[in-house]
């Protein structure tokens, strides 16, 4: 995977310094605050939101050990599982968030169709406007999404493509001005 945004983020001292545009290897991201995104070869990317911790397990696959994450997966990636102490989440090519700790998991799909893995239990479809919580080992409780949890993270992606909309407008700028300057 790729760390390839971040908005006010500020790393936990047990996760080196990262940088953007840079490769990460599995292994462990600890955010304590802002935002980042983090984009896996798969095509997958995960807009994750501080304090959060997450495990990077292979290019299909992720661990939300804590915080709240946003996963969208293109057609290419269908299948990216991101996995917490409670359930399995399989995408089928979609739009979810995640909120999750040591001892529950919300799961909000906002687009396409998710399939959960709750521990012991069969496994449940989620369908675009819906959620669920899991407790526990107890069996997931469905109720509706709410995009308004995450809307932070909506925001995060239109202010990051927008400010590079303003960086590629000024760099055509520049690039003009140096292009009638005769020297």
């Amino acid at each position: 995977a790729m760390l390839t945004r971040t908005v006010d983020a500020r790393w936990s001292p047990k996760t080196h310094s990262l940088r953007v545009d840079s490769a990460l290897e599995p292994g462990s991201l600890q955010l304590e605050s802002g935002l980042a995104q983090v984009v896996f070869y798969s095509g997958a990317r995960l807009v994750i939101e501080g304090p959060a911790e997450l495990r990077l397990v292979s290019a299909n696959e992720a661990v939300c050990i804590s915080g709240r994450i946003l996963a969208e997966v293109p057609t290419p990636a269908r299948g990216f599982r991101l996995r917490t102490s409670q359930l399995s989440v399989v995408d089928l090519g979609t739009s979810f968030g995640i909120n999750a700790n040591q001892s529950r998991t919300e799961v909000h799909v906002f687009k396409g169709k998710v399939e959960l893995q709750p521990g012991k239990a069969g496994e449940q479809s989620l369908s675009e406007g819906q959620a669920a919580l899991v407790q526990g080992s107890e069996l997931p409780q469905l109720m509706a999404a709410n995009p308004e949890a995450f809307a932070a993270m909506f925001e995060f992606q239109e202010r990051s493509l927008a400010s590079e909309a303003l960086r590629y407008d000024q760099w055509r700028l520049s690039s003009a001005q140096l292009n009638r300057d005769p020297s």
